[in-house]
């Protein structure tokens, strides 16, 4: 059993200043099945329903800000619900003390509420900062899953940046079951490679995404060399060819 791959489109972003079109063309010619987004580049919502339908690409989830969720709700979402994208993940939230993670959770469950009544599944996604800090005696991750289980907050687990936390990154999706899981490889800090050619448990990760059911494997980069497309044909080359999936 395979599951569907995505791409993160962070990874592409320095291509897709240019050519957003083009680099959502290129991705589904790599054979890839979806994409999450981290910006939509100026279409509206119907010309962007449009290239996706027309590619065969899911829009798989958006990388969508706390504050732009918290302040501009129904034009993001309605925008969300036109191109088809299930899936909200808040990318990144700062934590300089515990209180931040208080109120974190606060500030989740009130998004989180607007999110479940209106049909979407509401996810968070990890640096190494999540499983290093601590609240209330719990790791941060652990807590903020804990605060928001009313409205099924969910990990989109970065699997890279848990690992170089000292998580074990199928373990933890054994453990927590999420429907995302971000596929991305390095050989410490910000040395990050394409996906087989790092010091990541890829062949356990993929082991555990299929095994709980996941619903995407998504593919990221922050610093693809010698850039996005590249990276990204390697990775999907070193899933096929060394992972065989």
């Amino acid at each position: 059993m395979k599951l569907p791959v995505a791409v993160q489109l962070y990874s592409l972003r320095r291509e897709m200043e240019h050519d957003f079109v083009g680099i959502l063309e290129k991705v589904a010619d790599l054979g890839l099945n979806g994409v999450e987004f981290a910006g939509f580049g100026g279409l509206s919502a119907g010309e962007l329903k449009g290239h996706l339908d027309r590619l065969g690409l899911k829009a798989v989830s958006s990388h969508t800000p706390w504050d732009q969720l918290a302040n501009n709700y129904d034009a993001t979402t309605a925008y969300l619900k036109e191109i088809g994208c299930q899936h909200v993940v808040i990318p990144w939230y700062e934590f300089p003390d515990e209180q931040a993670a208080h109120t974190a959770v606060n500030t989740f469950l009130e998004i989180g509420r607007k999110l479940k009544a209106d049909g979407f599944s509401f996810h968070y996604h990890n640096h190494e900062h999540e499983f290093t800090m601590k609240a209330d005696g719990k790791t941060v991750m652990e807590f903020l899953l804990d605060g928001c289980k009313e409205v099924n907050l969910m990990p989109e687990i970065d699997t890279y940046w848990a690992h170089e936390a000292g998580v074990d990154p199928a373990a933890f999706i054994r453990e927590h079951r999420p429907q995302l899981i971000h596929l991305k490889d390095g050989n410490g800090g910000h040395e990050l490679t394409a996906v087989g050619e790092g010091k990541n448990t890829i062949a356990q990760i993929l082991d555990a995404a299929v095994e709980t059911g996941a619903q995407w494997v998504i593919i990221e980069n922050d610093e693809p060399k010698p850039d996005g497309v590249t990276d990204l044909a390697r990775s999907m080359e070193n899933l096929k060819n060394k992972f065989h999936f």
